[in-house]
């Protein structure tokens, strides 16, 4: 009786955060999605991954989740306001390193630092004037042992979420020529909707990573909007992607 009575408590607190905290809108990280943290998670374990590099910290909070999974996450932030509640979200995590830096920078010094490691590369850096995926991709040219995932991306066909800068669609077209220089090699996989699950309140109750009030609250647009938070992404591996419900590029092309 105790002890339920205690996870009665937990779940009330869990839903007060969730009416009545402050409110990131519209974030909509790939940590929430079930199926995207499945493929990543895969990738890691077929390549023998121990890094993760990730561009647009927002806020830290996916940083944290990623640090439970890799031995090191590598984030960096432009806006010197998140920037700083970013290293206050993650003081206590020892292994998450966060850079005040624009992206294509951040990733050059990176790659400079440690070479052409095995390391998953996100890149999620949107939102200003500038959209820095292309000269993201210019700097890791030539990075032939990376994997590389693209958040909010246009998956053909599924109705998931993505963005769009001056009404130009971030898809295979826009990036493919500066994709397979980073490696010509690649195999490119996009998510199916299918597939696509978010957290829900019970999920954040079960996990020590997530439980905290900016874990929670930052999920309440997504709970308001569960299919326009459903976003897609593209996959790039050096070598074929095995046990994935992903969607293999080639099937969408020509």
């Amino acid at each position: 009786m105790a002890q339920q009575l205690q996870e009665q408590k937990k779940y009330s607190r869990i839903v007060n955060l969730y009416y009545n905290k402050y409110i990131i809108f519209g974030e909509k990280m790939p940590w929430k999605d079930k199926n995207i943290i499945k493929e990543v998670l895969n990738t890691r374990e077929q390549f023998d991954i121990s890094t993760f590099v990730e561009t647009g910290t927002f806020e830290g909070i996916g940083a944290r989740f990623w640090s439970k999974h890799f031995d090191f996450v590598h984030t960096c932030e432009i806006d010197e306001k998140r920037y700083n509640l970013s290293i206050a979200n993650c003081r206590k995590y020892k292994n998450i390193f966060i850079y005040h830096k624009n992206s294509p920078e951040f990733l050059a010094e990176f790659k400079k630092k440690h070479g052409d490691i095995s390391v998953i590369y996100l890149l999620d850096a949107h939102w200003d004037d500038y959209w820095p995926i292309l000269d993201e991709l210019k700097t890791l040219e030539n990075t032939l042992n990376c994997s590389i995932l693209i958040h909010d991306f246009h998956s053909p066909g599924q109705g998931l979420g993505h963005d769009k800068y001056n009404k130009i669609r971030l898809n295979m077209a826009y990036v493919k020529d500066y994709l397979f220089k980073v490696n010509p090699n690649f195999s490119c996989y996009y998510n199916l909707k299918k597939y696509s699950e978010l957290w829900s309140v019970d999920d954040i109750m079960e996990s020590d990573v997530l439980f905290d009030s900016d874990s929670v609250t930052s999920q309440k647009y997504n709970w308001s909007n569960k299919e326009g938070c459903k976003r897609g992404i593209l996959l790039c591996t050096p070598a074929e992607l095995k046990n994935t419900t992903l969607s293999n590029v080639l099937t969408h092309i020509g």
